[in-house]
């Protein structure tokens, strides 16, 4: 499974394209935010389970700042609930550059750059199998100063 950025209506939104083992697509593309605003997708990124389960996250715009989303999907690419907001901030803050990890058995986490205290700092939030939040975003990064 590959993801990217595209253009393609205009708008960047987030796609991806699964493959089968020997390299041929499997299916078409598909489209992985699934709100219709004007807002620009950046920096997806991909992880798949021991199952084939995967999950995409990627920096959205459409809250007028750049907030954290995901996407969960199961081995046959079909659709687990809907896009949902990572970082739990209310602010105005941005948030960017995130990477997700999931473990054998679909558990998993999401890291991000966020600007909530003003300067940047690592935040992550921890997820089961079914997608239910473990605990509140966590600061990662132990300095207190600007850098």
């Amino acid at each position: 499974i590959i993801t990217w950025v595209d253009g393609r209506n205009g708008d960047y939104d987030s796609y991806a394209q699964r493959y089968i083992s020997n390299g041929a697509p499997l299916g078409s593309n598909f489209r992985v935010n699934d709100d219709e605003e004007s807002a620009e997708r950046w920096i997806p990124s991909i992880s798949v389970d021991g199952s084939g389960n995967f999950v995409i996250t990627w920096a959205d715009g459409r809250n007028g700042d750049y907030d954290i989303y995901a996407q969960r999907y199961s081995s046959d690419g079909t659709t687990l609930g809907s896009n949902f907001r990572v970082n739990d901030d209310e602010g105005s803050a941005y948030q960017w550059v995130p990477s997700i990890s999931a473990d054998g058995n679909g558990n998993f986490v999401i890291t991000w750059k966020d600007h909530r205290n003003g300067d940047p700092d690592i935040y992550s939030q921890r997820y089961s199998s079914d997608g239910t939040p473990l605990g509140s975003n966590f600061k990662v990064n132990d300095d207190e100063g600007s850098a």
